[in-house]
């Protein structure tokens, strides 16, 4: 998608997706606050607000996939204003709602149209499923994506390598091949078993 999106969207679009800002955040960025060799930016602004949803500033790291994009755009656009240049040659407004028609053409073109993706999901969502994929801490993640509470960020818990722990599938000793005994949940404390072992599998 980021190959296949127009500039300066296809920017934007690599800024939401691996650094995981939110849609406003993202086309409010100023340069001001992409630190390039700390490898850092400084989220301050979102929405239509002065501030960020959560109104406090919050860092977020430049991952290495990102960091070459930003270097290149950068060298392109040296003055201090906006990241994504609030205006297109062709005169039309860049804003929070202007990406979503760009990007539904480029799913329809790459085939990728599905109900409900839009830019959030294709973007900040993706940012942060990718982030418990990898197994990295979700208290990172909730600092990144500026949650106020890690109950919010926990809706991604289940994509964590680690969110079973060890022996969890092992943890029911039942066998329902065809001619097996069915064997009690670990024959329990209380003797009593789940599924008697007179009963044969049926």
């Amino acid at each position: 998608m980021y190959l296949a999106l127009p500039e300066p969207f296809n920017v934007a679009f690599a800024i939401g997706a691996l650094a995981g800002l939110r849609t406003g955040e993202v086309f409010l960025l100023r340069w001001q606050s992409v630190d390039l060799p700390a490898r850092r930016i400084l989220v301050s602004e979102g929405g239509s607000r002065a501030t960020t949803k959560d109104r406090e500033p919050r860092p977020v790291p430049i991952l290495d996939p990102l960091l070459p994009v930003l270097q290149a755009w950068r060298l392109r656009h040296q003055g201090p204003g906006r990241v994504i240049p609030p205006l297109r040659s062709d005169g039309s407004k860049i804003d929070k709602g202007t990406p979503g028609p760009v990007l539904a053409g480029v799913l329809h073109d790459l085939d990728l149209e599905r109900p409900g993706l839009g830019w959030y999901e294709c973007t900040r969502h993706t940012f942060a499923s990718h982030w418990a994929m990898a197994g990295r801490p979700l208290r990172e993640l909730q600092k990144i994506l500026g949650h106020s509470s890690i109950a919010i960020t926990e809706r991604y818990a289940h994509l964590a390598p680690d969110y079973w722990a060890p022996g969890v599938h092992a943890a029911l000793r039942v066998d329902l091949t065809p001619g097996s005994a069915l064997v009690s949940m670990a024959d329990s404390d209380d003797g009593v078993a789940a599924f008697p072992r007179e009963h044969g599998a049926r």
